[in-house]
C-alpha cells in the first residue's frame, strides 16, 4: 500500500503523458501496479532503487498498449478499402 501511495501519481503522470488519454492512462497504471505486485517477490535491490524497476514495468506496459493501438488503427484503415456489397 505504501509503494502504491508513493508512486501512484508519478506513474499516472507518465502514463497520461505517453498515452494522451486519461482513461487509458488510469487503466495502464492499474495494470502496472498489478504486474509489479505479482513480480514483487522476484524484486531484488541492485542499488538503483524501486522506482526504476517500477518504471521499467510501466515502460513495457505503455509500449505494449501503443503497439496494440497502432495495430487497431491500421486494421480500421484497411477496413475502409473493403468494398461494400
Amino acid at each position: 500500500a505504501r509503494l502504491y501511495e508513493r508512486y501512484r501519481a508519478p506513474v499516472l503522470t507518465y502514463c497520461t503523458a505517453r498515452l494522451r488519454d486519461r482513461a487509458e492512462a488510469e487503466d495502464a497504471a492499474s495494470a502496472i501496479f498489478i504486474k509489479a505486485l505479482h513480480a514483487l517477490p522476484r524484486y531484488t535491490e541492485r542499488g538503483d532503487g524501486f522506482r526504476p524497476w517500477l518504471f521499467a514495468i510501466a515502460h513495457t506496459e505503455i509500449t505494449d498498449r501503443q503497439r496494440r493501438q497502432h495495430r487497431a488503427a491500421l486494421s480500421l484503415e484497411f477496413a475502409a478499402e473493403v468494398p461494400d456489397p
